[in-house]
């Protein structure tokens, strides 16, 4: 007898008695049959019965972070594994503590392989979730398990069905410690810098402060608001420091007893501190000092400069206008350094006219005009258009009018326009290009002020365009905000990302120098901004600069803040926080003495300002609902003001809203042909006539033309209220994002997307001319300078058409591009002719000729064919099915099988084979195929013909078909005829590794298997879903497949019609990487990896591209992910996928590319190319992505040939039945030699494999 331990769990006791047995201490009790007992029925001690009983346990365990296991991500491991990080997987050990990880991880992977054939390993996490991650091979199985604090997850292993063992537990523990997103440090005003960029992951920082320091406010941001943090030991973050060396901030987690914590460490290093005073002439230069970082160091009361340490470098900076800046190192010891500025000397500038000088073409930011502008559509239309350049970075800017002339940037010039014709009369070279052309330049005392790219400003001379000086901000940026102009100075801001600090400057415009064309200028004072300034143009009003900002966050409706900043000292006169990016100029009104301005989150805003202190105050504001980027326009107490929903890729819908002056509530709205995200220019010079005036707006939506909206300004309401569209930018139809100017003459200039500056007004007859002129030889791209041309000819009052001497020109150009027009038209209905391809004459006919016609145009009507895709997509597909329909007759050819039926099957088992993935789909009796070689594999000696027979049909000289395939004649039949009996069955000499009691016989296609259970079931089910008439369900083949990827590699050997099972998956695969809706196909790709595609018009991620790509369009935007149809899990891949994408029209871009948004926000760009009218790319990462466009020189398609030859095969027996013999073009010629090689190649290979089994 025994004494069994209790936790010895493999042991089970077995009740046999009929009656129960005494209690006996001490030891486990077993009941037990008393008959049996060798001691006796009475025994005190009794006998047990003892059944082994076991547990589905793990073979193998790894778990790692990131996507793949390496020595830097592996938390668990086995012994047979070389990772040099994580703790050994033992299968007897049930707990595990994994090593701690940043609360920034939020997922873990796991590779576990079950011991236990079908055994399936769960894992249950956070409460109540729980996921399959059985893992075979590939990529590892992923869970979101982790959360900030103490996890406990488990890994369940079960056991399948009928199985004696037990399920078996797996605990694993892991902390994810919280963490702080930023820490600063300072006192006051005074920020004190830690010895090295603060990373989440870095615990340890040092800082210097001064000797004397007692108290320290710490700024620690944790990374979720659930923690809590402590200073010291204590929750103020207002540090006593008088007694310490170091600061210790603890951020935790959780308040029971699973809190877990880290401490972050910030050292002190005590230093003596310096002061320094700087004595200048004149006395009212602006001084400015700044640290190692750039940052500046705010003075004190008396002007003088403490709290700076003599190991680090300090600058200073001392400017006025009208002198020569100075600048250099605060001196380690600090003390007095005295600055005498001189004056500069005389630069030669003169002014000149400036009609429209900056953005809004006033002071105040309003756009209010007093010029007849055209208010009749019939007679409005192009006078000139000017293309300056092509490119991405070419896109013309915003424009002013100077100098009688029209200013623009492009690229990195600077023109000079001719009001009239667009002629270029000056042009100057600029040190970067402008930030897509969104922002124009400004003008005052002579210069030209560029915004550029790289947080830079450029000074030229207004009269001839040379450079004068260049400014390049520390923290750069792009350069989207106007640029203002007062008393010498002019302000701006930058823009470096939604967070991002980016930097608002004044500057003097004093050429200092000269004699030299690009000087550095240096900034007389800076503010500092977290997510800096984005459209946000300031206006001036006494000695107050207004500037808004944006949120700092990411979105568009955070807290924002309105400054009014000392125009000369840039000193903060006050300060209100408002909602929203702040994107458009602060308008001015005098009368009022209010400033209005707008947020993209929807707000209107107005706020009184005192002209003598600068202070704001009175913030009012009004939610609409809308996005708006507008600057309001004021005039007789009403506000008109741009808002829309924002964009999308078929463009945006927006509206004019009209709101009381005082109360900003909406008074009504009109709606538009998309949203003005530009400012609108409004005159008033027909008023006092009609009691009517007038406003002329953009919108972000194609045409891309100007709207005129015809208003009474004392209205309360739309009703009386007229929209006209003005101009409809035929020829040059593009999105717009641009406001409008006008000249004295009532000439309206903007651009749009096209990439062309337009002048709209009354066309001349000498204009028209030139319009014809350009026209030049007429192809098929010629048609928008004949419709420009054209309607700006019909836009001639009649007496003024006399004059246009060229006018049959445009009559023999309109006749040539019509022609053209109509045979683009036709190839594109010959190729929509061929619907659906067959494998048949009618279908290889209409293809022919669709080619043929499309072959016949020139390369530049070729690219307009906008259905070139559906052409080469039925070559290739008539290809497929010529390569199918080959060997579904070989496979006919082969009959009823004999012993001479050999080479017949081998034939069309080595031609299917050789078939591409999609054209096996398409063998419609490959099921045939199998089967025969499983009933010729079963067949017996006995029952066998010669075997060297050879069937009617081949060539008796020959190991393999001839050309013309074999078909069974009845011959053949009538030996057929009784073979059926005299099969052997196949598996009873095979199956050595299974027992007897675990075979079973199964008939399949009339051949009997001796075969494992598992495998004769599987096979069966195989069989049966081979034999259905119609598609079997996906889910029912996905089930099939588990079940052969769970046997053991014994059992998969006896499962003899895999072949079956592996066609249905081949063709699963081929609907997997194809999204029916939108086009898409991946190549590269595993059958159960599926591609899913959602075409985005709207949302966060369309946001995203539509803000970060300028002026260029979004073509296309799609949410791309690969899906794993097995475990419904993404899938991301370890190497490029290629995917193809039916190409929209792309004709009038001169340059397309594709963009993506990576995990952390960023944009990324890929070069694709256009093949057989499909957009192509690699990629290796699945999220959102966008086609975009650059307009310009047209794009050409470069989709002449593919990476295979999609060449009709001449060997057409369909075809050939059906129609007369024609004469072999050069391209199937090439094809009958391709296929002749393959074709003696495969004879060969058949001659000496027939040898090596005779031998």
């Amino acid at each position: 007898c025994e004494t069994v331990d209790t936790s010895d769990s493999s042991v089970v006791y077995i009740n046999t008695a009929k009656t129960p047995l005494p209690n006996i201490p001490g030891v486990i009790k077993a009941n037990h049959n008393r008959t049996d007992d060798p001691l006796g029925a009475d025994a005190d001690t009794l006998t047990r019965v003892v059944v082994s009983q076991g547990y589905s346990e793990l073979e193998s365990l790894i778990v790692h972070t990131g996507t793949s296991p390496s020595n830097t991500t592996v938390l668990l491991k086995n012994a047979s594994d070389s990772y040099t990080s994580g703790l050994t997987f033992n299968a007897n050990s049930l707990t595990y503590t994994l090593a701690a990880q940043l609360d920034t991880l939020t997922q873990l992977r796991f590779r576990p392989v079950v011991a236990e054939s079908g055994a399936t390993a769960t894992i249950y996490y956070l409460d109540d979730q729980f996921k399959d991650i059985t893992w075979t091979s590939g990529s590892s199985k992923w869970a979101n398990c982790l959360t900030a604090g103490r996890n406990v997850f488990t890994i369940v292993v079960t056991p399948p069905a009928g199985s004696l063992n037990q399920p078996l537990t797996y605990t694993f523990i892991i902390d994810c410690v919280p963490t702080l997103s930023a820490l600063s440090i300072g006192s006051g005003d005074t920020l004190f810098y830690l010895d090295k960029t603060f990373v989440a992951s870095t615990t340890d920082y040092t800082i210097t402060v001064p000797n004397d320091s007692s108290m320290l406010d710490v700024d620690a941001t944790p990374k979720s608001s659930d923690y809590s943090i402590r200073y010291n030991g204590n929750e103020s973050s207002t540090v006593d420091i008088s007694s310490v060396d170091k600061i210790e901030i603890t951020v935790s987690v959780s308040l029971d007893e699973n809190l877990v914590s880290q401490i972050y460490q910030v050292n002190l290093n005590r230093v003596d501190q310096m002061d320094f005073r700087l004595s200048v002439q004149p006395e009212d230069a602006v001084i400015r000092v700044y640290d190692q970082n750039g940052a500046t160091v705010k003075a004190n009361t008396d002007g003088s400069f403490s709290g700076m340490f003599g190991s680090y470098d300090y600058s200073y900076t001392v400017t006025k206008y009208g002198h020569i800046a100075k600048t250099g190192l605060v001196p380690n010891s600090g003390g007095l350094v005295e600055i005498e500025l001189e004056e500069a000397a005389a630069d030669g500038l003169s002014e000149v006219s400036a009609y429209w000088k900056n953005f809004r073409g006033s002071d105040n930011n309003m756009a209010i005009t007093d010029v007849h502008l055209p208010i009749e559509a019939e007679h409005i239309n192009l006078k000139w258009n000017a293309k300056l350049g092509t490119g991405w970075s070419a896109a013309p800017s915003v424009q002013i009018i100077v100098d009688n002339s029209l200013i623009v940037m492009s690229a990195q010039s600077i023109y000079k326009l001719d009001l009239q014709t667009g002629a270029t009369l000056a042009s100057g070279s600029m040190a970067a290009s402008p930030n897509f052309g969104y922002t124009p330049p400004t003008y005052a005392e002579g210069m030209i002020f560029a915004p550029l790219t790289n947080g830079t400003i450029q000074a030229f001379n207004a009269k001839t365009l040379e450079s004068l000086w260049v400014y390049q901000d520390n923290l750069k940026g792009q350069s989207l905000s106007p640029i203002t102009y007062d008393d010498g100075y002019i302000y701006t801001g930058f823009w470096n990302g939604e967070t991002r600090n980016a930097n608002f400057v004044c500057l003097s415009i004093t050429d200092e120098d000269p004699t030299s064309t690009n000087e550095e200028k240096i900034a007389s004072w800076k503010h500092t901004q977290a997510g800096g300034f984005y459209w946000a143009g300031s206006v001036i009003v006494g000695n107050a600069v207004i500037v808004g900002t944006d949120d700092g966050g990411s979105g568009y409706e955070g807290p924002a803040k309105l400054y009014s900043f000392n125009k000369y000292t840039g000193e903060i006169i006050s300060s209100l926080d408002i909602l929203g990016d702040q994107r458009s100029s602060i308008a001015y009104e005098n009368s009022s003495g209010k400033i209005y301005f707008t947020t993209k989150s929807g707000y209107l805003y107005s706020a009184h300002v005192d002209p003598r202190t600068g202070i704001v105050s009175g913030l009012k504001g009004v939610d609409h609902q809308e996005q708006c980027t507008s600057t309001p326009v004021v005039y007789k107490d009403r506000i008109y003001m741009g808002t829309g929903t924002g964009m999308t890729t078929s463009g945006t819908t927006g509206n004019l809203i009209v709101t009381d002056a005082d109360s900003l509530e909406k008074l009504y709205e009109i709606s538009l042909l998309g949203q003005p995200q530009a400012s609108m220019l409004l005159t008033n010079a027909y008023e006092e006539e009609t009691g009517h005036i007038y406003l002329y707006t953009t919108y972000n939506a194609k045409p891309g033309g100007i709207s005129m909206l015809k208003l009474d300004p004392t209205a309360t309401t739309g009703a009386g209220a007229e929209l006209i569209e003005l101009y409809d930018a035929a020829g040059f139809e593009e999105f717009c994002i641009a406001s409008l100017i006008c000249g004295p003459d009532g000439t309206l200039y903007y651009k749009n997307d096209s990439a062309n500056v337009l002048a709209i007004g009354q066309p001349e007859a000498r204009g028209v001319v030139r319009l014809i002129n350009s026209i030049g030889k007429v192809d098929a791209d010629s048609g928008s300078a004949i419709t420009i041309a054209r309607n700006a000819y019909d836009s001639l009052q009649e007496a003024e058409k006399a004059g246009v001497d060229n006018y049959s020109l445009l009559q023999e150009a309109e006749a040539v591009y019509d022609a053209i027009r109509e045979k683009i038209a036709a190839v594109i209905d010959a190729i929509d002719d061929i619907a659906s391809v067959q494998y048949d004459a009618a279908s290889k006919r209409k293809i022919e000729d669709a080619r043929n016609a499309y072959d016949a145009l020139n390369t530049i009507e070729q690219k307009h064919i906008t259905n070139y895709a559906e052409l080469t997509d039925a070559e290739a597909q008539y290809i497929r099915l010529y390569n199918a329909q080959k060997v579904i007759n070989l496979i006919e050819a082969i009959g009823n099988v004999n012993a001479g039926s050999e080479k017949l099957i081998t034939a069309a088992r080595r031609a299917y084979d050789a078939l591409s993935n999609a054209e096996k789909v398409l063998v419609s009796n490959y099921s045939k195929l199998t089967a025969s070689e499983r009933r010729f594999a079963a067949l017996t000696e006995d029952g066998s013909e010669d075997p060297d027979a050879k069937p009617e049909g081949t060539d008796k000289n020959e190991s393999r078909p001839t050309d013309e395939e074999p078909k069974p004649t009845d011959k053949d039949k009538d030996k057929d005829k009784g073979q059926e009996s005299k099969t052997k069955v196949i598996g009873d000499d095979e199956t050595e590794s299974t027992s007897d009691e675990e075979k079973r016989r199964t008939t399949i296609d009339g051949v009997e298997y001796t075969v494992a259970e598992d495998a004769a079931t599987l096979m069966e089910r195989i069989n049966e879903l081979a034999g259905l008439e119609g598609e079997p369900d996906d889910e029912d083949i996905i089930d099939i497949y588990l079940v052969y990827i769970a046997l053991e590699d014994d059992v998969k050997a006896q499962v003899y019609n895999y072949d079956d099972l592996e066609a249905m998956l081949n063709k699963l695969g081929v609907e997997n990487h194809h999204d029916e809706k939108n086009g898409m196909v991946a190549e590269g790709l595993d059958w159960n990896i599926r591609l899913v595609v959602e075409e985005i018009n709207e949302g966060s991620s369309f946001d995203t591209f539509d803000g970060s790509i300028g002026a260029n369009d979004l073509v296309m935007v799609w949410d791309i992910k690969l899906v794993d149809i097995i475990t419904g899990n993404d899938f991301q891949p370890d190497l490029p996928v290629r995917l193809r994408v039916k190409a929209p029209n792309i004709s009038q871009y001169e340059q397309i590319r594709i963009a993506h948004i990576l995990a952390d926000g960023r944009i990324e760009y890929y070069d694709c190319t256009v093949e057989d009218g499909y957009i192509v790319w690699e990629t290796k990462s699945f999220s959102p992505y966008a086609l975009i466009g650059n307009t310009g020189e047209t794009l050409r398609v470069l989709a002449e040939t593919s990476s295979e030859e999609d060449t009709l095969p001449t060997e057409d027996p369909v075809a050939t039945e059906q129609e007369p013999s024609q004469p072999t073009p050069t391209w199937l010629k090439i094809l009958i030699v391709a296929l002749a090689v393959i074709g003696v190649i495969a004879l060969v290979a058949a001659v000496l494999i027939n040898r090596r089994r005779k031998d």
